[in-house]
């Protein structure tokens, strides 16, 4: 089960809504990822059935050309490189 929020940069406008790191969901294993030319996070599917599938690549929805890294909310902001992400407290659902 996972716990998708929002999260908002303490420095920039930069928003996205999900888990924001790694996580299991009854559907599979999951990471949290940056696309360099969508400018975005994004919550990708990793593995099926609760088991990560090693050295898989990450796609963006958008494209499978675009460049999309690892990424989570333990590290600086993606699009500015300064700011902390800040959980909205009130926006937490569940997710399966």
């Amino acid at each position: 089960m996972g716990y998708s929020q929002q999260w908002s940069c303490s420095s920039c406008e930069f928003e996205f809504n999900g888990e924001g790191h790694n996580s299991a969901l009854m559907s599979g294993t999951t990471t949290s990822a940056y696309c360099e030319d969508c400018k975005h996070v994004m919550d990708l599917l990793t593995g099926p059935d609760g088991r990560e599938i090693p050295g898989a690549p990450l796609e963006c929805y958008e494209s499978k050309t675009h460049t999309v890294r690892p990424w989570s909310v333990e590290e600086p902001c993606p699009q500015c490189g300064k700011g902390t992400l800040i959980a909205d407290p009130n926006s937490g659902m569940l997710t399966d």
